[in-house]
C-alpha cells in the first residue's frame, strides 16, 4: 500500500452515509485497530519526515507513549498503550488553528497500531504545541522503543503529511 507523502484531503471525504457508517463501526469496535502489513510499514517509513516545513513554520512530532499500570482505584480490565502527541512549532510560533494530527500509526516491530487521536487533556499546553491523545491502543510490553508517525493536515491549504518520530520508548507508568 502506498501511502503519499502529502496529499489532497478532498480526496479522502466521505458521503454522509459513508461517514455514518464509518462512525458507528469505529464506535461498536472495542479491539484496538491493529495490522501487521508490510508494505503499509514500508509506505509510512518511506514518505514521513521527521521536520516538516510548512509555510514558513518548522514542526516536529513530540510524543509520550505509555501503559498506565498504577495500582490502586478500579482497576480497568485492560490497560491499553496511551498515546500523547504534540505538534510542536519549532520557531515557538502558534501552531495555526487549521492545522491538525488526524491519525496516528504506531509501529512496534512488524505491527502497527492505528487510531484517530482526539484532542488532548493536558492543562497549559503553550500555543506552539497542539496536543492529541489517543487512548485505545494494545497491550503491548512496556521498555520497547517504537516508531510514532502522524498524519498532520494543513486544512487551509487541503494537504497532509506525515511526520515520524523515531525510537520513542514504550513507557510503564506504575
Amino acid at each position: 500500500m502506498k501511502v503519499p507523502t502529502e496529499f489532497n484531503i478532498s480526496a479522502f471525504k466521505l458521503s454522509a452515509g459513508n461517514l455514518i457508517l464509518a462512525a458507528l463501526l469505529m464506535v461498536s469496535c472495542e479491539k484496538p485497530k491493529i495490522v501487521e502489513d508490510n508494505e503499509l510499514i514500508k509506505a509510512l517509513y518511506a514518505n514521513s519526515k521527521d521536520t516538516l516545513r510548512i509555510g514558513g513554520n518548522k514542526y516536529i512530532l513530540e510524543t509520550y507513549i505509555y501503559r498506565n499500570l498504577m495500582p490502586g482505584g478500579p482497576i480497568p480490565e485492560k490497560r491499553p498503550v496511551i498515546a500523547g502527541l504534540y505538534l510542536v512549532n519549532a520557531d515557538t510560533l502558534p501552531v495555526p488553528g487549521y492545522m491538525d494530527i488526524t491519525r496516528l500509526y504506531v509501529i512496534n516491530g512488524r505491527e502497527v497500531w492505528i487510531s484517530e487521536p482526539v484532542d488532548g487533556v493536558q492543562p497549559h499546553v503553550p500555543d506552539f504545541k497542539l496536543n492529541k491523545l489517543s487512548r485505545d491502543g494494545p497491550e503491548w510490553e512496556t521498555g520497547v522503543f517504537v516508531d510514532v508517525i502522524a498524519t498532520i493536515v494543513d486544512n487551509s491549504a487541503g494537504k497532509g503529511y506525515l511526520l515520524i518520530a523515531r525510537d520513542q520508548l514504550l513507557e510503564r507508568v506504575e
